[in-house]
């Protein structure tokens, strides 16, 4: 992630160019479930995960993102510890679908 930060720099001790390496920690107010970014889908129905529901039945859940790092998004609304998450559905892949999970 790439942030840009303004420092007061009256003393100028530094200068143009130089970099730093910081760690930012950051609240959150809700608690979150992480899934690879490659899992989520932006359509027209809005923000989706597609899931692996009971008899391998595909359900496409709709989701609210918290934070997205690219890698990785952290979904704060519409998934649950218990569901199996798709990780690189295709965008063909239709609501119903009959799937099996292998491990």
């Amino acid at each position: 992630m790439s942030v840009e930060v303004r420092v007061p720099n009256s003393d100028h001790q530094l200068l143009p160019g130089m970099y730093v390496e910081v760690t930012l920690t950051l609240d959150s107010k809700q608690r979150t479930l992480v899934v690879p970014g490659s899992a989520v889908s932006a359509t027209k129905e809005g923000v989706r995960v597609a899931l692996v529901a009971a008899e391998g039945i595909v359900h496409w859940a709709t989701v609210r993102i918290e934070r997205d790092t690219g890698a990785e998004v952290e979904i704060s609304e519409g998934l649950s510890e218990k569901d199996t998450v798709i990780v690189s559905p295709s965008p063909e892949l239709a609501e119903g679908t009959s799937v099996r999970v292998e491990p």
